[in-house]
């Protein structure tokens, strides 16, 4: 009994990764919109934790430096993993949000404590007015 759902359960997982089995093929980078969708309306500053991830101390001892290291770690690899499998869906790349909500914690308390940021805090405000304008633009058309 064991044997059969042993059995069962790594083919119906290999099956889903190695192949469309499941007809739910997409492009090498679906991810990466998913996780800027996903991580609205702090989609900006996940950008700039990206992007400051150059002047980090990588080995640092400090708790902010583990806590950056990890949180990216924590993203990167199911990404980059699931980005490789033939079958691709949203739900599965759902547990890199708390990491998300990690950096972009950690950069919103960076750019508050050194008082800049303000270039962030517009493209975020822009963003949302975008996106709520672009959700009226839809509803009026249909």
């Amino acid at each position: 009994m064991v044997g059969l759902y042993r059995s069962i359960h790594n083919s119906a997982h290999f099956a889903r990764f190695a192949s469309n089995k499941y007809h739910h093929s997409e492009a090498f980078y679906f991810y990466l919109p998913v996780l800027a969708s996903l991580a609205l309306p702090w989609t900006v500053f996940l950008i700039a934790a990206f992007v400051s991830a150059r002047r980090w101390v990588w080995r640092g001892v400090t708790p902010i430096d583990q806590l950056r290291v990890f949180a990216l770690v924590w993203i990167v690899v199911p990404v980059v993993f699931f980005s490789v499998s033939q079958s691709k869906l949203t739900a599965y790349i759902l547990p890199v949000i708390p990491a998300v909500a990690l950096l972009v914690g950690e950069r919103v308390e960076c750019f508050w404590r050194t008082q800049r940021g303000d270039k962030v805090m517009r493209l975020t405000g822009a963003l949302i007015i975008a996106l709520a304008g672009g959700g009226v633009c839809i509803q009026l058309v249909n």
